[in-house]
């Protein structure tokens, strides 16, 4: 992969080449050897396949970190979700952003191993993955270790979400 790449949502939009979000995402998180980091405005999984995608990284024993802006305002089913793979994984940790943190995380970044990284547009809902109109880029190298450390310093402002 070169350093970027472009990918989107709703390609039959676009007239150049260009990854789908979706797929590029899967198969990011399948390849995660050690660590995956998500910072994301909204989680929402209506088909419960981006959850499941997660889960299945967590399962292999990966190292992972979710901020969500304001995780206590989502639904149910996702605050549910969070709780138990918090209690079922030591190595899983939700994070929300909110409280005395300054302004809202409206960012929508994944980073696997700190050295791929997808971020653009797209939230982290069924429907930005496979409807929605979205732009966004796959990095590589460089660029995302620099992503992952701002995952890093957003997460030191959030709080653990559903421990203790």
């Amino acid at each position: 992969m070169s350093d970027l790449q472009l990918c989107a949502t709703g390609v039959r939009l676009f007239r150049q080449a260009v990854r789908a979000i979706g797929p590029a995402m899967n198969e990011m998180l399948s390849g995660t050897k050690a660590e995956l980091q998500i910072a994301t405005y909204l989680l929402l999984d209506a088909g419960g396949d981006l959850l499941e995608a997660i889960e299945s990284v967590v399962s292999r024993g990966i190292k992972t970190m979710i901020v969500v802006n304001r995780l206590e305002d989502h639904p149910l089913i996702i605050r549910e979700w969070a709780v138990r793979m918090n209690r079922s994984y030591l190595h899983f940790e939700a994070r929300s952003y909110g409280g005395d943190a300054p302004g809202q995380l409206h960012a929508k970044v994944v980073v696997c191993d700190r050295s791929h990284a997808i971020l653009g547009s797209a939230n982290l809902t069924t429907s930005a993955m496979n409807r929605n109109v979205e732009i966004g880029a796959l990095v590589a190298g460089d660029t995302a270790w620099a992503l992952a450390s701002l995952v890093d310093e957003i997460a030191k402002v959030a709080h653990p979400f559903g421990v203790g």
